[in-house]
């Protein structure tokens, strides 16, 4: 399955009959289109692993800091 599967399926969950997406849904999607098209960036695993590691340590770094 993959993220735009699981994505529709929840989405579908909760609003039921009416397709209307969300606004906010409706931004991801547009966000996770341009990654799969190449004109976004995504942020590597690795570096999202080491940032959650730093949660709640003295070593933590909001993600715009980085």
């Amino acid at each position: 399955m993959t993220v735009r599967e699981l994505v529709a399926e929840l989405v579908t969950l909760v609003l039921g009959t009416d397709q209307t997406m969300p606004a906010g849904l409706a931004e991801l999607e547009r966000r996770w289109n341009a990654v799969e098209s190449g004109q976004a960036a995504a942020i590597p695993h690795d570096d999202v692993v080491r940032c959650l590691r730093t949660w709640g340590t003295p070593a933590f770094r909001s993600w715009r800091d980085r």
